[in-house]
């Protein structure tokens, strides 16, 4: 899992207990097979979907710069079209905000907005939704905790060197019969849901942050996943309301024109 964390927090910005691990995880020596092979199988799913749309409900830790740690309480909407196109838009609901947030990425710029606040900023990306992801986490600094499910690979993208995990149990995620498999490396440890059955679906993941102050957690929940969506032409790019002010920074974000190299996201940074 990637020290860059999704695209949630930076815009949040704006405007669990540790995993039970198994004894194969315990002992750091390797993955365990079944939980290798159900990651991999979700990974295939996902990574290899040219179009798809879902849902989500997240919960999200923020650290105040009082030191006090409140939660934010995200519903997105997201829309993905390999290998060039990504749109979010997204309420958020925390004790000392409430925003209606949008991001729109269409191989070529990637625009950012707050309806409340009526601003928006907009930069240069790379031309692939994997270029675009490490860009933004190496260069726009970019908390992305869903980043890794946009990867053409997933698997590739969760997986580092130093990661350990395994099988925990089947358990329920609303409607369906989840996976729960449990992971960590040096920065995190996570903990990822997938549908039981011919489907492997993403159905939860949550990921504790250990460098962090305070630990702050990610619970994101998927729903509604459709790998076979109508996406109008202009869903990418966003034209801002003629109202709206262009800003150079979002949140803590500086957005540039640097030219982008591109480096892994889900793995720790060497």
């Amino acid at each position: 899992m990637k020290v860059g964390r999704m695209f949630s927090a930076v815009l949040i910005a704006l405007f669990c207990a540790s995993p039970a691990w198994s004894e194969v995880t315990a002992a750091g020596t390797k993955l365990d097979p079944k939980a290798d092979q159900l990651l991999r199988s979700m990974s295939d799913l996902h990574g290899k979907s040219n179009n798809f749309t879902f849902r989500t409900s997240e919960v999200h830790d923020r650290m105040r710069p009082t030191g006090k740690m409140v939660q934010a309480q995200v519903t997105r909407q997201a829309t993905v079209h390999r290998p060039d196109g990504l749109m979010f838009r997204a309420s958020v609901k925390a004790p000392d905000a409430e925003r209606e947030l949008g991001l729109w990425y269409d191989g070529k710029t990637l625009t950012l907005q707050s309806d409340k606040e009526k601003v928006y900023s907009r930069t240069k990306m790379p031309p692939t939704i994997d270029d675009a992801i490490d860009y933004a986490g190496e260069y726009l600094d970019m908390p992305m905790p869903m980043a890794d499910v946009f990867y053409s690979s997933p698997y590739d993208a969760m997986m580092s060197p130093d990661t350990t995990g395994g099988y925990v149990k089947l358990e329920k995620i609303g409607e369906k019969s989840c996976h729960q498999l449990a992971f960590q490396n040096s920065v995190v440890d996570w903990r990822i849901w997938i549908a039981e059955g011919d489907q492997p679906l993403l159905c939860q993941l949550e990921i504790t942050y250990k460098l962090d102050e305070g630990k702050p957690k990610a619970l994101m929940t998927f729903m509604d996943w459709n790998f076979a969506p109508e996406i109008a032409a202009d869903t990418f790019a966003h034209q801002p309301p003629a109202d709206f002010a262009k800003i150079k920074i979002i949140g803590r974000v500086p957005l540039n024109e640097e030219q982008p190299q591109t480096q892994p996201q889900t793995a720790p940074k060497e």
